[in-house]
């Protein structure tokens, strides 16, 4: 899945292949992935507001340079970075929260 907003602040919502597959494999449940639709939905209405309220979001970790950050949404965790230098959004993870903290 991959939303672009038009005209100068092009911001792009990217999701992994491995949450994609999980949903097509009925892991995360439809609450969950329509969450993401409605990031997305906002990104492209108000790019710079959504951007603004994503980085308000909890931080978890820092790997290889990104901020992983988090929104929960029910008993799942979806996980996300802003990468500020392509403009994008990228869920790299949706985890149940039991699972989502275990290393």
């Amino acid at each position: 899945m991959s939303v672009t907003v038009t005209e100068d602040d092009m911001w792009t919502l990217k999701v992994s292949r491995r949450v994609v597959r999980r949903f097509e494999l009925s892991d995360i449940p439809m609450f969950v992935w329509e969450r993401i639709e409605e990031i997305g939905e906002m990104l492209r209405a108000n790019p710079e507001g959504t951007v603004r309220m994503l980085e308000k979001e909890k931080i978890i970790c820092r790997v290889k340079g990104k901020t992983v950050r988090r929104i929960r949404v029910g008993d799942y965790r979806i996980f996300f970075y802003i990468d500020y230098e392509r403009k994008e959004i990228v869920i790299t993870s949706v985890k149940h929260r039991r699972h989502a903290y275990k290393p």
